[in-house]
């Protein structure tokens, strides 16, 4: 393999630690959010609001932008489009029906909110049933990426820089206000384009950003966050903690998140080197967040790990059990990840999307039938994409 075709390990270890932080975010959210009304103003309330539930949305802001990124800089396709699409597919199926097969066997099938018919319907079409948003999410912005490419291109930097500035004031500017949503607090491919738009007027139009400047959005991101947590604890002094209150600088799409994440996403690419172990354990990261996020994997392991237990003492404690927690889990689901990479690599990864090419190529055998074609096409790749798991 040559240096040209090797992986960037900064960009692949900015991807390690971004769901590292995913992960640290989901074991906290909710034990948080019942002790910050007893929890009293300290540093380590300030540490674990504002550097691990807040990481959160900056690791879910930094795992997309390496994608945007990466999709930005070429010419996407709608057959590439759905070639990504297809390849993910596969990993998101293996992992919902295998997780589907565990969940039958451990008896918790009780412990999903639609019980195991709810649950079989939502493992064999988990896109459709949105069982993980981030993927279902992710493979529609895909569909759709050829087409706002275009038409972001189409529009020329004047427009596109309009569009992002419209952007940037309804859901940047309007985020920060309490109580203000415009419609984009739920997690959707919605935010993905949002993003999308921004990311690409970076990388069409601007000059790359230096290091001192990304060191400044990093700030700033983090000053806005601090006032914000100091703010409304001195509000919380005159009563009760208004935990919503308190918690919505540092939950969805806010603008500090986008700042400090893609600052520091600009100052990895910055740098270039290989690892091979890093990358290894990169490749495992989409995995990792499948399973610990799985509903009934979720709700399994946040009652063994006893998370809301991490307040109940010295807050110092708390948080290093916190570190540890996040490790555990995020290791636990790296190795099983690794082990399916290694059967895939035997099976169906020996001609690894030869399938998907067959298939788009009887479109040429339709072409006195364009839009037969097209809807057979679609049918088949949907089927198939629901169904089947090998090649």
């Amino acid at each position: 393999m040559t240096s040209a075709t090797r992986r960037n390990s900064s960009i692949e270890l900015l991807r390690v630690i971004s769901m590292l932080m995913i992960v640290g975010f989901h074991i906290l959210r909710n034990p948080l959010a019942e002790a910050l009304k007893a929890m009293p103003i300290c540093i380590p309330e300030f540490i674990l609001q504002n550097m691990f539930l807040n990481a959160g949305w900056i690791g879910n802001c930094i795992f997309f932008t390496i994608s945007a990124c990466f999709l930005a800089e070429r010419e996407q396709t709608f057959k590439s489009c759905m070639r990504r699409a297809w390849l993910l597919e596969r990993e998101v199926l293996f992992w919902s029906l295998t997780i589907f097969a565990f969940t039958i066997a451990a008896g918790l099938g009780d412990t999903y909110i639609g019980g195991v018919r709810g649950l079989l319907f939502g493992s064999i079409l988990p896109l459709s049933t949105n069982l993980w948003w981030y993927p279902t999410s992710y493979v529609i912005f895909l569909l759709l990426m050829p087409f706002l490419q275009s038409g972001l291109k189409n529009l020329g930097k004047k427009e596109h820089g309009r569009l992002a500035l419209l952007m940037l004031m309804l859901w940047g500017i309007g985020g920060l206000v309490y109580h203000v949503q415009f419609d984009i607090t739920t997690a959707s491919v919605f935010v993905f384009i949002y993003w999308y738009v921004l990311i690409t007027y970076y990388k069409w139009y601007m000059s790359p950003f230096s290091t001192k400047r990304c060191w400044k959005m990093i700030g700033v991101g983090f000053a806005i966050d601090t006032l914000y947590w100091a703010g409304t604890n001195v509000m919380s002094l005159k009563g009760n903690h208004p935990t919503e209150l308190q918690l919505f600088i540092f939950d969805n799409w806010k603008l500090p998140s986008m700042l400090i994440g893609f600052g520091i996403f600009l100052l990895c690419e910055k740098k270039s080197f290989h690892s091979a172990i890093i990358n290894l354990v990169a490749s495992a990261t989409f995995g990792v967040y499948l399973i610990h996020y799985h509903p009934v994997v979720f709700s399994w392991w946040t009652g063994a790990l006893h998370a809301q237990d991490l307040f109940a003492g010295n807050y110092a404690i708390g948080i290093l059990k916190l570190c540890v927690m996040i490790l555990i889990v995020f290791g636990a689901c790296m190795l099983c990840d690794l082990c399916r990479q290694l059967i895939f690599r035997f099976t169906i990864d020996r001609h690894r999307g030869r399938l998907f090419d067959r298939i788009w190529a009887l479109r040429h055998k339709l072409k006195d039938y364009k839009v037969l074609s097209a809807l057979v096409l679609s049918l088949v790749l949907i089927v198939y994409a629901s169904f089947a798991v090998t090649v």
